[in-house]
């Protein structure tokens, strides 16, 4: 089975790159040992990796503002980096109801197919990403592989 980050927040309540980059790099670091991952994609995030790690002590000084800049573009590319490993109808980002809580969330066609909880799955949506709602609104997206049987990718209460 193919390993996807949960849905859900990351980091909450701070904007500062500061906890930003350290939180971002130990949740890459955290995906990238449970994740097959190309050679080239691996050996660049760890190169990401490393520039955080040699740039979280530069950050103690506060007039440092090459070090402040260097700490804003390293959590852009975290950001990225992030957002490639996330699952498929899911992205990295900020929550749409609160600009400072980071995390991985929903995203989805609205002409994604759906389905209820427990229906059966029709014949013509074999092969294809479908939504699976419960009656409590939970919600798994996934792949019906061509023998009929949901693959998850992520699961949201």
């Amino acid at each position: 089975m193919t390993y996807y980050p949960q849905i859900g927040s990351v980091s909450s309540g701070t904007m500062r790159n500061e906890d930003l980059l350290d939180t971002f790099a130990a949740e890459l670091s955290y995906h990238m040992k449970r994740m097959r991952l190309s050679h080239d994609t691996r050996k660049r995030f760890n190169t990401l990796l490393r520039d955080c790690r040699n740039c979280e002590p530069l950050l103690h000084d506060d007039d440092d503002m090459a070090a402040s800049d260097l700490a804003s573009d390293l959590v852009a590319e975290l950001f990225e980096a992030l957002g490639e490993i996330a699952a498929p109808y899911s992205y990295f980002g900020a929550n749409e109801g609160d600009g400072a809580d980071y995390g991985f969330w929903p995203c989805f066609d609205d002409e994604m197919p759906r389905l209820m909880a427990g229906e059966p799955i029709p014949r013509d949506l074999w092969g294809a990403d479908i939504l699976i709602v419960s009656d409590h609104g939970n919600v798994d997206c996934g792949h019906v592989t061509l023998r009929g049987k949901f693959k998850p990718y992520w699961s949201c209460v």
